[in-house]
Order: C-alpha cells, then sequence, then structure tokens
C-alpha cells in the first residue's frame, strides 16, 4: 500500500471541533431545541390588480364629454349623452341638446368643433345651413352631436329612435 502524507488514508476527514459550552447563570435550564425546524414559507408579493382597460375614459368619451361641458357652459337645455357602443355601427357615443334661437344654436355648435379641433380632430361644418333650419349635426368621428332649436328635437324625436343606447348623462 502506498503511504499517505500525515498518515491518514485519502477522503477521510478530520474530526469536528467541539465548541466549548456556553455558561448559564446558576438555576436556570437550558431551553428546549424544537424537535422538527419550521418549514421555510416563500413569501409571494401580491399582485396588482390589473385595471380594466375602461380606468381611463376613452378618447371618444372625453371628446363627448367635453362637448357637454361646452354645451353647458353655453346654456344648452336638455343635454343627453348616450352610449351606443353595440348597437350603431358608426358611432359611438350620441351628444343631443337644445338651443332657444339660431344665434345660439350656432354659437355652441362653433364652442363644440373648437374642442374638437382642440382635440386634434378634423372637422368641417356648414354651420349657417344647418342652424337655418334648426338642426345642427356635427360628425366628429365616434362622437356625433346633434344640436336643435326646440321644434325640430320635438318632431325628430331621436331619445325615442336610440332607446336601446345607455343614457350617461342627462342634464335638463
Amino acid at each position: 500500500m502506498a503511504e499517505h502524507v500525515n498518515g491518514k488514508a485519502p477522503g477521510a476527514r478530520k474530526p469536528a471541533a467541539k465548541r466549548p459550552a456556553a455558561k448559564r447563570p446558576p438555576g436556570k435550564r437550558a431551553a428546549a431545541k424544537p424537535a422538527v425546524k419550521p418549514a421555510v414559507v416563500k413569501r409571494v408579493p401580491k399582485l396588482k390588480p390589473v385595471l380594466p382597460a375602461a380606468s381611463k375614459p376613452a378618447p371618444e368619451l372625453e371628446l363627448a364629454r367635453a362637448a357637454v361641458r361646452v354645451i353647458e357652459d353655453k346654456l344648452g337645455e336638455d343635454i343627453l349623452l348616450l352610449d351606443l357602443q353595440g348597437i350603431s355601427s358608426f358611432t359611438d357615443y350620441f351628444v343631443i341638446a337644445s338651443a332657444k334661437g339660431e344665434r345660439q344654436l350656432k354659437a355652441i355648435a362653433n364652442a363644440v368643433l373648437d374642442v374638437a379641433k382642440a382635440k386634434r380632430r378634423n372637422v368641417a361644418h356648414n354651420l349657417d345651413a344647418q342652424s337655418a333650419g334648426g338642426w345642427v349635426l356635427l360628425d366628429l368621428g365616434d362622437v356625433i352631436v346633434h344640436l336643435f332649436a326646440p321644434e325640430p328635437r320635438d318632431s325628430l324625436n331621436l331619445e325615442e329612435l336610440w332607446a336601446d343606447g345607455r343614457v350617461l348623462l342627462r342634464v335638463q
């Protein structure tokens, strides 16, 4: 057999060194060690709930609400915001309102067009011809604004025609 360095066989281990016992005050016993070690629990971080896409209003809804605010500021009457998503193939929202006369009708329409332009919507309308008839229709893409003089609104009754739409806002 081959001789080993230090007289030990290969793979032999050194005996573990003993630690000195901790000194306890007189009259105290050593604490009992638990028989089973507690399991290590991994904490999984809580995921934040994913907010639906509707948490921030869609740009179309923001435009419709902005149109309602402008109509209110210009003293429009009987304002109605209808959600037509899933009902209409050509638009998502209708804004319907009344004005007292042709001059107010044009003023409200111009203010709504200004808001649409500020939101980068390309719109071009001939308001003179429309306001003379008592009904101004502003097609802003996914938002259509109907402005009426009192008589044409009663005769057309768009609210009844689009009764399946969900009323989001009504200002009397």
